[in-house]
């Protein structure tokens, strides 16, 4: 399996996030997640500071050491950001469900973004 770097600096950023949870569920390991993803060109702040939420949220749920990458104030957004591109009520839902992985790093999404079918 890829290393979560190893698939943004590869694949489209909504494969890689994908692909990251699928193999990250089925066997959790600290392994494909240490190598910071920060200094790659081709991702913007706003899913550098998503991929540092979900790394924080699958180490969460799978009981597995968080890397001190995640942590770095560039994985935390000055302004708020709300997937959609919601607007109005939607923006209201999306403060109130977003994980908390995500909310502390002004990010506002679904409860369900990391659910896979």
């Amino acid at each position: 399996m890829k290393t979560l770097r190893e698939r943004c600096a590869s694949e489209d950023v909504n494969f890689a996030l994908a692909n990251f949870l699928d193999d990250f569920r089925r066997s959790p390991s600290y392994d494909y997640i240490k190598d910071s993803v920060l200094d790659l060109d081709n991702l913007s702040e706003v899913e550098k500071a998503t991929f540092a939420a979900v790394v924080d949220a699958m180490c969460s749920e799978c009981h597995v050491k968080r890397p001190d990458w995640i942590f770095d104030p560039s994985t935390y957004l000055d302004k708020p950001h709300f997937t959609m591109n919601a607007k109005g009520g939607l923006r209201v839902v999306l403060l109130k469900e977003s994980p908390r992985w995500f909310r502390s790093r002004n990010l506002f999404v679904t409860a369900n973004c990391l659910a896979r079918v």
